[in-house]
């Protein structure tokens, strides 16, 4: 374009055009939207629905509306996602303090799990969480003398952490059966 040439409003679309845009912005094919927005006939070969399509969507003034009704589609949808996962939590916590109310745990801990799962806190993917502790071990040895249960009353990490491996001994308690 030459600098002393103003610059050329775009010219509106037409109605098949605007609804074109309308339908390949909502996420149709070039192909089906050309269908869909020139009425073709049933007959209309693949390859000329294809090459109108694509011709259209190549039109500077249908290729900008395209990108505009994309643009306000995705702000649309950021919008009413951010809005509905405020409004499950919402929901959900109303949920919860009824459930505790009538003493429906199962319901209670459904709406727990709901918040968890809307907040990020619980995820079905497996995570490297540390594993429970055991607070209890009883071991059952036969031998030719007859039972011996030894049980002990610990936690494995904390005296592994410590490696005191005696204190473990310490706190073990026999018991003969025979």
């Amino acid at each position: 374009m030459l600098p002393d040439q103003p610059l050329r409003k775009p010219r509106p679309l037409t109605a098949k055009q605007e609804h074109f845009a309308q339908l390949v912005a909502s996420g149709l094919t070039q192909s089906d939207a050309y269908r869909q927005a020139y009425d073709t006939s049933p007959d209309t070969s693949p390859n000329t629905a294809w090459t109108n399509g694509s011709d259209l969507a190549h039109n500077a003034e249908v290729m900008l509306r395209i990108a505009e009704l994309k643009a306000a589609y995705q702000k649309e949808m950021v919008g009413a996602q951010a809005w509905n996962l405020d409004r499950i939590v919402d929901e959900a916590a109303i949920n919860l303090d009824l459930s505790r109310e009538y003493k429906q745990l199962g319901s209670a801990n459904g709406a727990l799990e709901i918040i968890g799962r809307a907040t990020g806190l619980l995820s079905d993917k497996q995570q490297n969480q540390p594993l429970p502790a055991i607070t209890r071990v009883v071991v059952v040895l036969q031998g030719t003398g007859g039972q011996q249960v030894i049980e002990a009353g610990y936690t494995v990490p904390a005296a592994i952490e410590a490696g005191d491996a005696a204190s473990m001994v310490e706190e073990a308690s026999v018991d003969d059966e025979k």
